[in-house]
């Protein structure tokens, strides 16, 4: 049986996309709580009403269903922050805005945000390589922002790439588990 309160994965007409996304928000609720390695298919197939083998339908390893998880979130962060940032502005209005962003985008997703920063480490070289450019990028976007307000003399900073980490890790205390 599915876990209370998740949806059933696949009902009378339901299609593949509904299924390989319950199948997606079940494996994250898992990992965050277990960790990757600990995360049975087993245990991910019961969660939305599968049978395990099933699930190779829709990931053809546990290794792609993690990097498909990570390739989806940055894929999902870089989206939503072009969708949102303002085309222009003073440096200043620029970093209030992606500091709103960033927390609100990511307390809103504490086991995606916790799957990112724990779990990169259980990724394949190829696939974290791919995962890492991606954060690189949303990354760069700080630092630019930054540089620019340092530049038009707004911010007065040191160092930019230590500046970005702080901020960019303001919000990680409340989505790490303990």
């Amino acid at each position: 049986a599915a876990h209370p309160g998740s949806p059933r994965a696949r009902t009378v007409g339901s299609r593949g996309a509904k299924t390989a996304d319950a199948i997606r928000a079940a494996a994250m609720r898992l990992i965050a709580r277990h960790g990757y390695e600990a995360m049975s298919l087993r245990a991910l197939a019961q969660e939305v009403g599968l049978q395990t083998a099933s699930l190779y339908r829709y990931f053809p390893s546990k290794q792609e269903m993690l990097r498909d998880l990570m390739v989806v979130h940055m894929t999902d962060l870089l989206g939503a922050w072009e969708r949102a940032s303002p085309r222009a502005g003073e440096p200043r209005e620029m970093l209030s805005a992606f500091v709103r962003f960033h927390l609100d985008y990511h307390l809103d997703r504490p086991d995606a945000v916790f799957l990112s920063y724990m779990e990169l480490r259980s990724l394949t070289p190829a696939h974290r390589k791919l995962v890492t450019g991606m954060r690189a990028r949303y990354e760069q976007i700080l630092r630019d922002i930054l540089t620019r307000g340092v530049e038009a003399g707004a911010f007065r900073i040191d160092d930019v790439t230590i500046a970005s980490m702080a901020i960019r890790s303001s919000h990680a205390r409340h989505c790490m588990r303990e």
